[in-house]
């Protein structure tokens, strides 16, 4: 290879260098969005170059973090900051979207609709103890496996892309995302602020979306339900935590108001 030659390809390799991969995924069904169905972009970023299996390839990415947004007409948006490695392997991630109004609803699901501050986070977990999940093993946020998150999931649900709020017999409690899987357990991609023990310490699966430009709100919570369940939320941002009791079949109403 002469001179010219591999100059060429040495721009040709920066040309075509893969920064960051995101699979959107259904948050209802755990599948890969795929088609036209949803827009990944970043801000400001050529956009991404779409593979039939959902995969969106972002190219050359410069800044060490950027904000990935996710627009559709059959769920809620949602933007995440992320973190871009500095070594040449490419970050892959998955965005879990949050059916809205206009998804084709499953019968008896537990719907709710609602209205807060405009272009703010509303999360959503389930107070019921059939929603919650265990750990198998305790875990240190300074040990050598702190990167690794054991859970007890005996019915081998989809977490991967989860946020998920962990909460121990302390009070210590904190929200996280299970950024991979691993024979043990979840790949964290940052570790967690505190220590966890294995007993007493409770696992709630999170619903998320934003608020519109007018502070509406819908998420799909899930279907198969019996009778009414109580759910706890928020608002990012915002001190104080609701309590919601939800009945299955229906679209739920809430409002949030500022406590007096």
């Amino acid at each position: 290879m002469d001179a010219a030659e591999k100059d060429t390809a040495e721009k040709d390799t920066v040309r075509f260098r893969v920064s960051l991969v995101v699979l959107p995924v259904d948050d209802f069904t755990g599948n890969p969005i795929t088609g036209s169905q949803v827009r990944v972009f970043i801000p400001g970023q050529k956009p991404p170059v779409i593979k039939s299996d959902g995969y969106h390839v972002f190219l050359n990415l410069q800044e060490p973090q950027v904000e990935v947004c996710c627009e559709s007409g059959l769920y809620g948006p949602r933007r995440e900051e992320v973190v871009l490695p500095a070594g040449a392997e490419p970050l892959v991630i998955k965005l879990r979207l949050s059916p809205n109004a206009s998804y084709p609803m499953p019968p008896g699901a537990t719907c709710v609709a609602g209205r807060a501050e405009p272009g703010r986070r509303i999360r959503f977990r389930c107070a019921d103890s059939g929603e919650t999940y265990r750990l198998s093993r305790e875990y240190q946020h300074t040990g050598e496996e702190k990167d690794t998150l054991c859970i007890f999931n005996p019915n081998h649900r989809e977490l991967e892309g989860k946020t998920m709020f962990i909460q121990g017999k302390d009070g210590k409690q904190e929200y996280f995302t299970a950024a991979g899987l691993k024979e043990e357990g979840c790949r964290l991609a940052e570790p967690l602020q505190h220590d966890y023990k294995k007993v007493g310490t409770v696992l709630y699966p999170v619903f998320e979306t934003y608020t519109s430009p007018k502070g509406d709100f819908f998420l799909l919570l899930g279907s198969g339900r019996e009778g009414e369940t109580t759910w706890l939320w928020e608002m990012e941002g915002k001190e104080g935590l609701r309590e919601a009791v939800l009945a299955p079949g229906r679209i739920n109403r809430l409002l949030w108001k500022e406590e007096m």
